[in-house]
């Protein structure tokens, strides 16, 4: 085998907090003993310090940002995005979250929000951490990303490792973060999915909506940024049992869900 050694690292799967599997780690967040909401009552600073060693990660090795890009545009032969698809920005999501058209309300088994082009998994930890959501998926193409997301996991299990670090009334949530491509990820789970497609040429775009169209279950709901007008108002498609249909917002509204 050319000498090499192959060494497989599951760290802490016996406290059942975090975990790492090939291409796909996560945290499990428990109830705890404290009643004043322990680290997450300031659920702000507690992200802070989990991302203080993270870096922003907007540069990536060539060969990641080359790979990113080919397979976003894959047929065609340039992208008719002003930016490369390998472009990383962190955007604010909390009003999109709250917003009445996307809630997390009155999903039942809580809210499963998966986030298309994750980064360092930024809007999935807030889902977890200050709406409520049940769990957060994230799906970056970028190993470098997807390793310093993981590594935020890990502080994570760190700062919130000793029971009185966390509420006693906290319901069981998890967030995890996949290596790949958002167009080949299973999204069949998702009740909420966000992406920001400013980046994306429009074959992608139009592609990302078939998909979501074709997998999600009814009542999902999409939010989608940067859709530059490739995003249609409404989207039909027969399945061998169902229509599967996806209707735009009001006028104004970039979510999208499925009726």
């Amino acid at each position: 085998m050319g000498g090499k050694a192959v060494v497989l690292w599951v760290p802490l799967l016996v406290q059942g907090r975090y975990a790492e599997y090939g291409e796909t780690c996560s945290f499990t967040l428990r109830s705890g003993t404290a009643d004043d909401g322990g680290a997450l009552h300031d659920s702000e600073a507690l992200l802070e310090r989990a991302f203080a060693f993270s870096g922003d990660k907007r540069h990536i090795p060539v060969e990641e940002m080359t790979k990113i890009n080919q397979a976003a545009v894959q047929a065609v032969n340039n992208s008719d995005a002003m930016c490369l698809p390998s472009t990383y920005v962190s955007l604010p999501v909390d009003d999109v979250f709250t917003h009445p058209g996307f809630g997390f309300r009155n999903v039942p088994g809580g809210a499963r929000v998966y986030d298309l082009g994750a980064g360092l998994g930024k809007p999935t930890l807030r889902a977890v951490l200050f709406h409520g959501a049940a769990q957060g998926v994230g799906i970056e193409l970028s190993e470098t990303r997807w390793r310093a997301g993981c590594n935020v996991l890990k502080q994570l299990d760190l700062l919130l490792s000793k029971p009185a670090s966390r509420p006693q009334k906290q319901a069981m949530a998890t967030v995890e973060l996949r290596l790949g491509n958002v167009l080949e990820a299973d999204v069949s789970e998702a009740t909420h999915v966000i992406l920001f497609g400013t980046c994306f040429p429009s074959s992608m775009m139009v592609k990302l909506q078939q998909k979501l169209c074709s997998e999600l279950e009814f009542g999902s709901r999409v939010f989608c940024v940067g859709d530059r007008g490739h995003w249609r108002p409404r989207l039909v498609s027969r399945g061998r049992r169902r229509v599967r249909a996806m209707q735009q917002g009001n006028a104004g509204d970039e979510i999208a869900h499925k009726v």
